[in-house]
């Protein structure tokens, strides 16, 4: 077990696909990290979100967002300075770097690697990580609690229900290749 969860901040990007998000707060409840986000970056993926699905109302990702931030009363970074120590390749991912040192996280997880150099990310000794090995090396080091979170993701599900296997192949299509593949060895 990790004590406590490992401090993050979850990307927009992270945060999009829904099977994604669902997995890494389902992470979250287990302890195994401590998910930070702000308001700038739930409404980024939010206002892309309904771009791409005309199906979803502005609403209904409000209400999905309230819940994340009542899940995880200390989620939320506000009050973060946007000017940084460092200089990054988008100024647009400024202030998800600001709530990271904000937040004293380890991690950043993003699909955006090059958004963020390694060499000046190792200045602020922050990481940003993909999401596949990071969760990878979660299942190498507790494996039980990644299994459960995995789980209570599947039982949860309601419109649709999914089987265990289908959630899989939906975490694949999120680039969660390596991690699906681990999984189904050790479900």
């Amino acid at each position: 077990m990790i004590d406590g969860g490992v401090k993050v901040v979850l990307d927009a990007c992270v945060l999009y696909p829904a099977p994604l998000r669902d997995f890494l707060l389902n992470l979250a409840e287990q302890q195994l990290i401590k998910p930070h986000w702000t308001d700038e970056i739930n409404e980024e993926w939010v206002r892309n979100l309904l771009i791409k699905r005309k199906d979803l109302t502005r609403e209904q990702l409000t209400t999905t967002v309230a819940y994340m931030n009542a899940a995880f009363p200390d989620a939320n970074i506000v009050e973060y300075n946007a000017a940084l120590p460092i200089t990054i390749s988008d100024k647009h991912d400024e202030h998800v770097v600001a709530a990271a040192i904000k937040a004293r996280a380890h991690f950043i997880l993003t699909l955006n690697l090059k958004d963020f150099p390694e060499n000046e990310m190792k200045k602020l000794g922050i990481r940003a990580e993909h999401p596949d090995p990071f969760i990878s090396t979660l299942i190498e080091i507790d494996s039980k609690s990644v299994i459960t979170a995995f789980n209570n993701q599947v039982e949860n599900l309601r419109y649709p229900k999914m089987r265990p296997e289908e959630v899989l192949q939906k975490l694949e299509k999120c680039n969660l290749s390596v991690t699906s593949n681990k999984l189904r060895k050790i479900l």
